[in-house]
């Protein structure tokens, strides 16, 4: 008996002998492991797929005693994200008009194209994206921010805002916060002259810089673009938005001088439900004396050539997540006599 009991206490002595040194050798490996993810922890990669959207619209200008308009645009949008830190975004307008003067009953039909986008993104931090290519000149608020059919407020762009929208070079773009409630945003640009129709621009370079208060959903900027071809020109502005918090009112401002001339506009825009708004906007352009012609009055239309001022006001109805219907109503007054102007939109937003 003593035989049979001897394997069994050999068992119990080896198990008593090693189960401290595995208690001890355990915690050890746990502690490496953690050790080891805290010190190279496990990265999840996000990647983007392509989107292709846009909007398409349907618009005409009536202007007694001048001309009716008719156009329709087309604008595709395509994002290409690659890698972590990569965006292509390209943007084009095909945009056809049709134009009858007051004293004619010939329709002009015209057909323009263009790029308003060919850009590369890359974001370098979260502080600073570099961008080359073709981009939005970020020229006051207007350009950049408020100019596509879908998110303007009313179709017929403020004077100020027909100028060259686009360039072609490189900008360095970003925001970072000054204080717990304070954002700076900045932008630096330099844009090449080009002639080719598709991306035709001035040669240019210039600047915006903006604060945000976030507690107050209220901005200011500054802006300054040096023109480096034509007499070489300067022209700066200011700009200011103001979303409140207790009311669905969005209310933005513009100032902007050049060599053509300076002038502002002023627009409030107020949800009066879901699908209703209401806009309002006042405007004024004053010409330098001996001036006859725009230097560059750009896609959105001709600058003004006299002292004007054009009270407008507006309504808009969204029908749905993707369709916009927009009417609007101005009196322009000039030294060479005063005009109404009328307009009705439909936009189609795709996705």
């Amino acid at each position: 008996m003593k035989v049979g009991q001897t394997p069994a206490v050999c068992l119990v002595l080896v198990l008593c002998a090693c189960t401290p040194g595995q208690a001890q050798e355990g915690p050890r490996i746990e502690a490496s492991a953690a050790k080891a993810a805290q010190e190279s922890p496990e990265k999840t990669e996000i990647r983007g797929t392509p989107y292709l959207g846009g909007y398409a619209l349907f618009t005409t200008t009536y202007t007694p005693d001048r001309f009716t308009q008719i156009g329709t645009v087309l604008t595709p949008v395509l994002l290409i994200p690659f890698g972590n830190k990569w965006l292509i975004e390209t943007k084009f307008v095909l945009d056809g008009e049709y134009k009858r003067d007051a004293n004619s009953m010939q329709w002009d039909q015209t057909l323009g194209k263009n790029f308003e986008l060919i850009q590369l993104d890359y974001i370098a931090s979260r502080y600073l994206t570099v961008v080359a290519g073709r981009f939005l000149t970020p020229f006051g608020i207007f350009n950049e921010r408020q100019h596509a059919p879908w998110i303007k407020k009313l179709q017929i762009q403020p004077f100020i805002a027909t100028g060259a929208p686009s360039g072609n070079g490189g900008m360095l773009k970003g925001a970072f916060e000054i204080g717990s409630a304070v954002q700076l945003n900045y932008a630096a640009y330099f844009s090449a002259l080009t002639s080719v129709e598709t991306i035709k621009t001035r040669r240019t370079a210039g600047s915006r810089i903006g604060l945000a208060f976030s507690n107050h959903r209220l901005e200011f900027g500054t802006s300054f673009q040096r023109v480096l071809q034509d007499g070489q020109s300067s022209s700066f502005g200011f700009d200011a938005t103001w979303l409140p918090l207790r009311l669905p009112l969005e209310f933005r401002a513009e100032y902007s001088n050049s060599v053509e001339g300076d002038g502002y506009w002023v627009e409030a825009g107020y949800r009066f439900s879901r699908r209703n708004e209401g806009v309002l906007r006042m405007e004024q352009f004053f010409v330098p004396s001996g001036f006859s012609k725009p230097v560059n009055p750009g896609p959105g239309g001709d600058l003004a050539i006299v002292n004007t001022r054009r009270p407008m006001l507006g309504w808009n109805y969204y029908l749905r997540d993707g369709i916009k219907f927009g009417i609007s109503y101005g009196r322009q007054f000039t030294a060479r006599g005063d005009t109404h102007v009328g307009n009705v939109v439909v936009v189609y937003r795709f996705q």
